[in-house]
Order: C-alpha cells, then sequence, then structure tokens
C-alpha cells in the first residue's frame, strides 16, 4: 500500500491544481466581452445582421417577459440562421 501513497498524493495533487485553474477562467460563453466581440465582429462583417442588431437592441428594454425576449429575438434573428 505505501508504493502508492506517491501516486495518490500526485493524483491529489493534479486533481487540486485542475480545481484552481478551473476557478480562474470562467468558460467563454458566460464572458460578456465575448459575445461582445463576436456581435462587433457579425454587425461588420454583414449589414443585414448590423440592422437587425441595432433593431433588436432599441427594443430590448421593453420586453419585460422570457417569452417576449425569446419572439423578438426569433422575429429579429430567425431569417440569419446562415450566420
Amino acid at each position: 500500500m505505501s508504493s502508492s501513497a506517491p501516486l495518490n498524493s500526485s493524483i491529489q495533487q493534479f486533481g487540486e491544481s485542475l480545481l484552481k485553474q478551473a476557478h480562474q477562467h470562467r468558460p467563454v460563453a458566460f464572458n460578456h466581452r465575448w459575445w461582445t466581440n463576436l456581435l462587433l465582429d457579425w454587425g461588420t462583417r454583414d449589414e443585414t445582421f448590423k440592422v437587425q442588431l441595432f433593431r433588436f437592441i432599441d427594443v430590448l428594454p421593453a420586453l419585460k417577459t422570457d417569452q417576449q425576449f425569446c419572439h423578438t429575438l426569433r422575429e429579429y434573428f430567425g431569417d440569419l440562421a446562415s450566420l
């Protein structure tokens, strides 16, 4: 059993290091800068998307429910599935 102690210790240290790194780096999907940059990139490459994006941003404060948000999102961007 004592021969597995160094291995167990190494595994424990590796796991702790991995967990520490995971806590330091948020997934890209939760990073608002990533989303902002993505939308700006799309907006500069696709004129139709840019127009719809600014129209959506304009109406966004008036949307009060999740259903309104989803409906409006589909309404403005549903035909842009090619992006």
